[in-house]
């Protein structure tokens, strides 16, 4: 079953996507977990993914 993600982008959005991987920090800025992180964890290959790249 295709699963659909949504992502907002900004200083890595280049890396990954020339990559073709996909980022995010265990931790956030103030070093507490990342909730969404436990989200990327559950994509896999075949899904699809959108991307909004912020400037």
């Amino acid at each position: 079953m295709v699963r659909y993600w949504w992502v907002n982008q900004n200083q890595t959005y280049k890396a990954e996507v020339g990559g073709g991987y996909m980022w995010l920090p265990k931790v956030n800025k103030g070093g507490g977990f990342n909730q969404f992180y436990d989200y990327m964890i559950q994509a896999q290959p075949g899904d699809l993914v959108f991307y909004l790249l912020m400037h």
